[in-house]
């Protein structure tokens, strides 16, 4: 979901080729180990999931090529994909999805903000506000109690996340010393700065 409320559908490529990886699968664990037939059954199904990762590959490369050219800057949140894949109903899902990519490809052809992804679910992205109570995962629509504000809720984060980015971009254009500091009263003038 992209701030200005579009969504860019993912193809699932995984699920297209599920059945034949699972058929070619099962018919290497039934070759006898060592034999010829083994090895062109191994080939098999080594093709099948280079192909979805080639597939996965190319969709990434197409639309983050886009996504830069439309966007000068592209603010992601930074998910815990690592902690997200333990829950075994979604890792299929998480993994084809590639996220991790999509960012890594996104970073080298336009400027990438990563920003903190806590609240953004449940922070108005128009008043600000956070709701009494915490928002179920299930409610899809986020309605604000005190604005009044209703929009998707993936909508509603995308542009939490924007805001957030904007923010920290701001933060960092800030100049780190200015001429009130202590630095820069009487004889103590800055000369070099030494990590260690």
């Amino acid at each position: 979901m992209l701030s200005n409320g579009e969504i860019i559908d993912r193809p699932r490529f995984l699920d297209a080729s599920t059945e034949r990886i699972k058929r070619l699968q099962r018919s290497l664990s039934r070759k006898k180990k060592g034999s010829r037939n083994r090895e062109k059954a191994r080939i098999q199904l080594a093709k099948s999931w280079r192909k979805v990762r080639l597939q996965r590959d190319d969709y990434c490369q197409k639309i983050t090529t886009i996504l830069a050219k439309r966007f000068g800057k592209i603010v992601f949140e930074k998910l815990s994909i690592d902690k997200m894949v333990k829950n075994h109903n979604l890792a299929q899902s998480i993994l084809d999805s590639t996220w991790y990519r999509i960012r890594q490809l996104a970073a080298c052809k336009a400027e990438v903000i990563i920003v903190d992804p806590s609240n953004t679910t449940q922070r108005c992205s128009c008043y600000g506000s956070m709701p009494e109570k915490k928002i179920d995962l299930k409610v899809r629509v986020y309605k604000c109690s005190s604005c009044g504000l209703v929009l998707n809720r993936d909508h509603n984060a995308a542009l939490e996340i924007l805001r957030k980015g904007l923010e920290q971009t701001h933060i960092e254009k800030l100049p780190l010393l200015d001429k009130t500091s202590k630095l820069f009263r009487g004889s103590m003038k800055p000369t070099s700065f030494m990590s260690g």
